[in-house]
């Protein structure tokens, strides 16, 4: 039984040593001669054996609580405990300072750090090697004391203040939308800043023109932000009578030379260049899409249809059809029919025969002494039965004999049309003329 309970001498019921009556049977406690009072109850006494291990118990505490804290607060388990709630997406910014007083280091301040930590892993993983990273940028240093007895360490974060340029006066200079600078006609790049390193947007923006850049900042370099539309040109090349189509906007035929030059246009992330075309038998085609691209400004771009002759394979087919034909300029004949080898049907085909004809006229007539053909196909669409039409421009550079000082040379040029047969696996020429002379002149 409990100290502070006894037994009441009438019935036995238990009652408190501090009761004057039984609850139970009413028995004058108070008055009973074996009754002692509370202050009469010897306390219990803690013997020096007791006494020792309670000391023992209490210092066994004391040394294992100091341990595990040294172990808890250690450096090494200090940064991982931050690294964990960096990867919880939690900066804690408690676990951060930085010695520049200008910035404010909160939650708000340090959530593009926290951004671009996660986004760079090998940052804490040379901090837990070497104390430092990204250039200095961070480092695991001493900083005060946590409790009585430890150090703490934090992330020191080194800041950085960047420049934004623009080329309009007067636009506003933004970081993750908060407005810090105003370009002026004197001064088109401003500093920005100080900022904690980390993942910012960067925007310049003047009336309805804006240029955002969503970048890792962790150095003091300038990022441009240019307002003014970049623009670029480009030649588009197909068959004539085709529409042209940039970017979904049709923007005129393509006259008979095929070609249409297009200067100035601004430039837009994604832009594509696509004909139209009606055949003469009324199917209309269409070419492939091309993507067009800042490594094509200045360039000619030639439209590609699905199922006709690539510009690039009749360029070689009539590359070495000009150089047989040289050859009958040369020698007044088609030497093992090497010319007619290239035309449907050789010899009888009556396109072969006419441009023969031509040949050796011209060497009759003009008393040629040499004769260099040149071509490029400009454009190529499909026609039934593995057919393709050709647009070209053909040259004819004569050299000449028997004639003055300042005429040695002769240049002619001809838009031309050709009508190309698959063959097996190469083409032959089924049809070919010559339309239009573009210009005939001499040089010498």
């Amino acid at each position: 039984m409990s100290r502070d309970k006894m037994r009441c001498p009438n019935c036995g019921t238990k009652v408190s040593v501090r009761a004057d009556k039984c609850p139970h049977c009413g028995y004058d406690l108070k008055n009973d001669p074996h009754h002692k009072s509370p202050s009469h109850v010897a306390p219990h006494q803690q013997s020096p054996v007791g006494k020792i291990l309670t000391s023992v118990v209490v210092i066994v505490l004391l040394v294992g609580g100091y341990l595990w804290g040294r172990s808890y607060n250690s450096a090494a388990n200090q940064l991982q405990r931050a690294a964990t709630a960096l990867a919880a997406k939690n900066g804690d910014s408690s676990r951060y300072f930085t010695t520049n007083s200008k910035v404010k280091l909160n939650q708000k301040t340090l959530q593009p750090t926290v951004t671009y930590l996660q986004n760079h892993q090998q940052v804490m993983k040379a901090l837990k090697k070497n104390g430092t990273a990204a250039n200095g940028l961070f480092k695991w240093v001493k900083d005060g004391k946590t409790g009585l007895f430890y150090a703490r360490y934090r992330i020191q974060v080194k800041t950085v203040q960047p420049s934004v340029k623009t080329d309009v006066a007067g636009a506003a200079l933004t970081v993750d939308g908060h407005k810090t600078a105003t370009s002026t006609k004197q001064a088109l790049t401003k500093k920005v800043g100080p900022l904690l390193p980390g993942r910012y947007t960067l925007q310049a923006s003047a009336g309805q023109q804006q240029k955002k850049l969503t970048t890792d900042i962790t150095t003091n370099q300038t990022y441009s932000l240019p307002l003014v539309a970049k623009t670029y040109t480009m030649t588009v090349q197909g068959n004539s009578g085709a529409t042209v189509y940039l970017n979904g906007q049709s923007k005129g035929k393509l006259p008979q030379s095929g070609t249409m030059t297009f200067p100035n246009i601004p430039w837009h992330d994604q832009f594509t260049y696509q004909l139209k075309y009606k055949r003469s038998d009324g199917q209309e085609l269409t070419s492939q899409t091309q993507t067009i691209t800042h490594a094509d400004d200045g360039k000619t771009i030639a439209a590609v249809y699905a199922g006709a002759v690539t510009t690039a394979d009749a360029n070689t087919l009539f590359n070495n059809l000009w150089y047989e034909a040289a050859q009958v300029v040369k020698n007044g004949t088609d030497k093992n029919h090497a010319l007619a080898d290239y035309f449907v049907n050789g010899q009888s085909n009556a396109y072969y025969q006419d441009l023969l004809h031509t040949l050796q006229n011209y060497q009759q007539s003009y008393s040629v002494k040499s004769l260099k053909i040149t071509s490029d196909a400009t454009a190529s669409v499909p026609l039934p039965n593995d057919q393709s039409r050709v647009a070209l421009n053909v040259y004819y550079d004569f050299t000449n004999q028997n004639q003055s000082k300042d005429k040695t040379h002769h240049l002619e040029k001809y838009y031309g049309e050709a009508v190309l047969n698959k063959v097996d696996s190469g083409y032959k020429v089924q049809t070919f003329g010559m339309t239009t002379k573009y210009f005939d002149q001499y040089s010498k």
